[in-house]
């Protein structure tokens, strides 16, 4: 578990962090360094060097002065996760950025990090030592994945927090790249970020990085309510086995704008569609609750390449979606926002 050698490049601007992703040999970024490092010590990569985007000038800041919510992407994830605004306008956001690791990893991982988590597995995120003593899977450039062996895919999981969360609050990222001697700017959807294929699961360019997360203002009449539970082992530091987020808009009694995200279950977010159709527009009740859960199961797609069983990883996708929409549109939680506002 020792670090290989690299050198380590500190720009202080984009255009320069993009540029010298572009022109270095094997140059990866590093912001927090809570994923990547660990991947390093694994022998998961091999770069000569390090693009270091900590002193890149405007990504640190969350600016919730507007509108909606302007992140960059070297936000750490504690001062997003506590951010009365997001709390009271965004809370999945701030439920999801609160249940990543422990304090020591909020304080040191960046929202844009979490974003660009590589999905894991059992098969592969080992020791180099490890991996040399059995096939080589698809994510590692073999011809099959030994998750699923008949799989001509690969099924690593993507295990990251808040993206499920923002996808609900269609929240977008701003990206940069270096192309024809300059920076090359675009916007994007979150859900269009990722593909639902372990060994390329984040659709980056090649030195593209991610400069900012944006999470849109509320603009429609009503009560916008969100939130976002996982289930995980240890509840204290683990990645989610399992986990929810639920976005939606109460208006004349209704569900309206609804959102349900998946996380943990497959090689990229999901967006439970069947789940979002059986509530677009009804009454919250329970039966309700419960035939949206049982469809946002059905949505999940879970292999034996992480802990528990993929059965039990899709019970909890019902218990934990049918126990979100419970809370979100209960008379209790409109209580306890009014309280939670008073209070401040």
């Amino acid at each position: 578990m020792i670090l290989p050698k690299f050198e380590v490049e500190s720009p202080l601007s984009v255009e320069e962090a993009v540029r010298l992703l572009a022109t270095l040999k094997v140059a990866m970024p590093l912001a927090g360094g809570t994923g990547l490092i660990p991947a390093l010590k694994l022998g998961l990569h091999n770069p000569s060097v390090l693009v270091d985007l900590e002193s890149v000038e405007g990504l640190e800041a969350v600016d919730c002065t507007g509108a909606g919510v302007y992140m960059g992407a070297c936000a750490p994830l504690s001062v997003v996760a506590a951010e009365p605004r997001i709390w009271k306008d965004w809370r999945a956001l701030a439920e999801a950025a609160a249940s990543v690791g422990g304090p020591q990893l909020r304080n040191v991982g960046t929202i844009g990090g979490n974003v660009c988590l590589d999905t894991r597995c059992w098969f592969y995120d080992r020791t180099a030592t490890w991996r040399q003593a059995v096939e080589r899977c698809l994510k590692r450039g073999g011809d099959v994945c030994l998750a699923a062996p008949r799989s001509q895919r690969c099924h690593a999981v993507f295990a990251a927090d808040t993206p499920p969360a923002l996808i609900a609050l269609r929240g977008r990222v701003r990206t940069a790249r270096w192309s024809a001697e300059q920076c090359i700017r675009r916007e994007r959807f979150m859900e269009d970020l990722y593909c639902d294929e372990g060994s390329r699961g984040l659709q980056l360019d090649a030195g593209e990085i991610i400069t900012h997360v944006i999470v849109p203002p509320v603009i429609s009449a009503g009560e916008y309510r969100s939130g976002y539970l996982k289930y995980r082992l240890r509840r204290s530091i683990d990645f989610p086995l399992a986990a929810v987020a639920v976005g939606l808009r109460m208006a004349d009694g209704c569900m309206r704008d609804v959102r349900v995200v998946l996380g943990g279950v497959a090689s990229a977010p999901i967006m439970a569609l069947e789940a979002m159709q059986e509530l677009e527009g009804r009454e919250p009740n329970a039966e309700v609750a419960a035939r949206a859960a049982q469809a946002a199961a059905r949505a999940a797609r879970p292999v034996p390449n992480q802990a528990t069983t993929p059965g039990q990883r899709r019970l909890m996708v019902t218990v934990l979606t049918e126990r979100l929409l419970c809370k979100l549109t209960s008379d209790q939680y409109s209580s306890a926002r009014r309280d939670q506002e008073a209070m401040k």
